[in-house]
């Protein structure tokens, strides 16, 4: 999105100055009086999602989630536990967060599915960053088995499949991955995005 520059824009619904276009009329590189035209404006939109929006993602499976056991001092498995898969996902904006999760999938680390349905309603879309958090829930903790966090408005609409990491954000071996389905609407109206 920034062309691999390490610096990023402001969204454009936070900056406030427009940006004049050097190469116009209105600006005197020589020093003089400036002319009486009208400034140009540049348009630098490049995001279709600004706004308020309603974000409806359909978590349909994972595969490969890494597998939990209980370990002594000396990294010697002293059980193993297969994985009791749960979804969480969160939005992180900067005037709300709001977090969902699926239900369990019993005994099935390997390729657990839930095809369930989670709305959100996100402000400014280039402001919200989603977590995908793949867990496993017991009675006594919860242990993150892999996880990604992505800017909401890098998400394009449509069926999509993310490579999950591990808690620490490094690359699993197993290369777990998430599939899942991302819709957007502005105000009850269905939005068709340009991919």
């Amino acid at each position: 999105e920034n062309g691999n520059c390490g610096w990023t824009r402001k969204p454009k619904t936070k900056r406030h100055v427009p940006l004049l276009n050097p190469s116009s009329e209105s600006v005197n590189v020589e020093g003089g009086k400036p002319k009486k035209k009208a400034k140009k404006v540049v348009d630098d939109s490049t995001s279709l999602k600004t706004g308020p929006w309603k974000v409806v993602l359909d978590i349909i499976s994972a595969r490969q989630l890494p597998a939990t056991g209980d370990f002594d001092e000396s990294d010697f498995i002293l059980s193993y536990d297969v994985t009791d898969p749960i979804v969480e996902v969160r939005m992180d904006g900067l005037r709300s967060t709001q977090k969902k999760r699926t239900r369990m999938v019993q005994d099935n680390g390997f390729n657990p599915t839930w095809d369930e349905e989670m709305t959100f309603e996100v402000e400014d879309t280039e402001e919200t960053i989603v977590t995908f958090s793949v867990m496993e829930v017991d009675l006594m903790s919860t242990v993150i088995l892999a996880q990604i966090a992505v800017p909401l408005s890098c998400l394009l609409s449509g069926y999509r499949c993310l490579f999950l990491n591990d808690p620490m954000g490094n690359t699993v071996s197993e290369c777990p991955s998430l599939f899942f389905c991302a819709r957007f609407q502005r105000r009850g109206d269905i939005v068709h995005l340009l991919e």
